[in-house]
């Protein structure tokens, strides 16, 4: 059997990767592998099939199949549509260099089945914000940031065990710290976890993960915490009302506030003003 050979390698155009979407009412291409590059098959609607390397390979809406070089594949469909993401496996090579691990030559270019990734909807959003992102016109530096960003977040959060990356689990990533950073100075600017999400450049999956493994708290915990610590600051410095203070730090329902405030301090907003107000102290 005649199999054909696709080969780029993303030198010409300056860029690792290169990537289109594409819709088809009914569609087939034929077999063929990959030289110097790997692909992400990526179904937004509808359904592909293929066969990779003898394997069927079954892909629904929001799946990402990795077609690594050397992969043999055949692939067809009807009334889909599609990202085809091609990267670089120099450029790969080099990124891993920059890691000091070859995670992901080990743990998917090794693998004996082609890998598949089912993609969540918040995270589908992200995916495609950030297709979305890498085609408007632009620097090279920039999209070769933005990428670089974008592939490594999709890879751990999707492809590989994050854990893979032995000695890292005890130490907070400078991104969450930089986060931390950025949350604490927004003074009176309530912060959303939206807002988080978007400032770290990640799915919510892996930014919620990373949460719970390095602060121990989800990030709507966590921005829950900083807000109760920011309401209990203006109850004891400030004589504004209660309801405002609520408001202020960002909490929408009273009701929610007062019930955080008690399981936090172990008495109501009230009664915690009056026992820690500097206005009580000047008084007496």
């Amino acid at each position: 059997m005649q199999i054909n050979v696709a080969a780029w390698d993303g030198k010409e155009r300056g860029l690792p990767f290169a990537f289109s979407t594409i819709r088809h009412d009914s569609w087939q291409y034929k077999l063929h592998k990959h030289v110097n590059f790997f692909e992400l098959v990526c179904v937004h609607e509808g359904g592909l099939r293929q066969e990779v390397n003898g394997r069927i390979v079954e892909q629904g809406p929001r799946t990402i199949c990795m077609i690594r070089e050397n992969d043999s594949h055949e692939l067809w469909g009807e009334s889909f549509v599609m990202t085809n993401l091609m990267v670089s496996t120099w450029w790969v090579r080099q990124l891993e260099k920059l890691w000091g691990s070859k995670i992901i030559q080990s743990h998917l270019f090794g693998a004996e089945v082609s890998p598949v990734a089912h993609v969540g909807g918040d995270t589908w959003r992200w995916f495609e914000s950030n297709l979305h992102r890498l085609s408007i016109p632009g620097s090279s530096a920039a999209k070769m940031a933005l990428f670089s960003q974008f592939f490594h977040n999709l890879m751990m959060d999707h492809f590989i065990d994050g854990n893979a990356f032995s000695g890292e689990d005890e130490v907070v990533p400078e991104w969450i710290s930089e986060l931390q950073a950025w949350i604490a100075g927004q003074g009176d600017r309530p912060v959303r976890v939206e807002d988080v999400v978007e400032k770290a450049n990640r799915c919510p999956e892996h930014v919620s993960r990373s949460f719970r493994k390095y602060l121990g708290l989800s990030p709507s915990q966590y921005l829950n915490q900083q807000r109760l610590e920011k309401a209990g600051e203006m109850l004891r410095s400030t004589s504004l009302p209660i309801l405002d203070i609520c408001y202020a730090v960002g909490f929408d329902n009273p009701s929610y506030f007062h019930r955080l405030f008690r399981k936090a301090h172990g008495i109501t907003p009230n009664a915690y003003r009056k026992e820690f107000s500097i206005f009580r102290r000047i008084k007496s």
